[in-house]
């Protein structure tokens, strides 16, 4: 009840601007990796309005559900439960896979697996965006995680140093060439 009515009200504006700032023509196959309650999920969902579909993953049942309930409204958008890849994410499937805030909290032992299903399931020339805080107390860095992105195959196209929600982010953009 607090992310609907304290939290997520507070980053309207901010999360606005991340998912316009993907361009998103509004026909693309869209992976929002670690949905959590689908804060982030509401914008996709509504710039994928000309034929574009939005999957939600997440390791969280309750997280999940949450996410299912405040997108029931969206025809475009599917859930899946689960770890990248335990829950066979078809290779080539998404034209984009986002994740905001959640790699720093991957197990780091299985984060290269989790990197080399999710970058698997990018099309070609599909996009992989990752927007983590500049400096974590926990989880790798973002030098690290740039390391282990492009050691999953993908090549670097963009580091944007932006201002996240709780403070300075990067947002790293990466493609499958």
């Amino acid at each position: 009840l607090g992310y609907r009515l304290v939290y997520d009200p507070l980053r309207a504006g901010y999360l606005r601007r991340l998912v316009g700032s993907l361009e998103l023509a509004g026909s693309e196959r869209v992976l929002d990796f670690g949905s959590g309650a689908g804060s982030e999920a509401i914008y996709l969902a509504r710039a994928l309005e000309h034929g574009g579909r939005l999957t939600c993953l997440d390791v969280s049942p309750t997280w999940l559900a949450e996410a299912r309930r405040r997108l029931s409204g969206f025809g475009n958008v599917s859930f899946l439960l689960g770890e990248a890849p335990e829950v066979g994410l078809p290779a080539g499937s998404f034209d984009l896979v986002w994740a905001h805030y959640v790699l720093h909290d991957v197990d780091p032992a299985a984060l290269p697996a989790v990197l080399e299903a999710l970058a698997r399931s990018l099309a070609p020339q599909g996009r992989f965006v990752a927007v983590e805080p500049a400096a974590t107390r926990h989880g790798p860095s973002v030098d690290e995680l740039r390391r282990l992105i492009q050691q999953a195959g993908l090549v670097e196209v963009a580091d944007r140093a932006i201002r996240g929600f709780g403070g300075p982010a990067r947002q790293l953009i990466f493609q499958r060439p």
